[in-house]
């Protein structure tokens, strides 16, 4: 019997050590995909603005974004499959946008794990690009290059502070 469970366990462990034990989802790769080329696709679109910027020009116009980035301040990203760049000024800024109706159930998820590499408030993944209308089964990562302060500043008075306190003087 002995010999049995010998074979038995030196069968489980070569079948766990040459076959592995799988951790990783299999759908864990197609996640990290979309997740850097959207990160990428963002940086691209923000250096093509910023650049723009520096050449002393105005703010691409949302019907002609694209013409007036591309090729002259650098190479137009490649979207995700069943996604698309768009570009917006509206009430809540300047902002470009990766939207679609993804046929996976990965798009969502992915695109939000952008939101650690964004400033807080400059990322969001909603339904809709900017502050446009909820539009049921998209989804929309949108990245505001200039985000329009949403709230007016309000006025502080400073607090009264007390003297320093005083130590005594020590005669020597």
């Amino acid at each position: 019997m002995n010999l049995v469970s010998a074979v038995v366990t030196i069968g489980l462990v070569a079948t766990v050590t040459v076959g592995g034990i799988q951790y990783i989802g299999a759908d864990t790769e197609a996640r990290v995909k979309l997740t850097s080329s959207t990160d990428a696709g963002f940086q691209a679109l923000d250096s093509a603005f910023r650049s723009r910027q520096a050449a002393g020009l105005a703010s691409p116009t949302a019907a002609g974004w694209e013409a007036d980035l591309f090729p002259s301040f650098g190479n137009r990203p490649t979207p995700p499959t069943n996604l698309s760049w768009s570009f917006g000024v509206d009430r809540t800024g300047t902002w470009f946008c990766l939207s679609g109706t993804p046929k996976d159930q990965i798009t969502k998820p992915a695109l939000e794990r952008l939101k650690a590499r964004y400033l807080d408030g400059y990322y969001a993944v909603s339904d809709a690009c900017g502050a446009g209308a909820a539009q049921a089964g998209r989804v929309a990562a949108t990245y505001w290059i200039v985000k329009t302060a949403t709230t007016t500043p309000t006025t502080t008075t400073p607090k009264a502070t007390s003297p320093a306190p005083t130590t005594p003087a020590t005669g020597g």
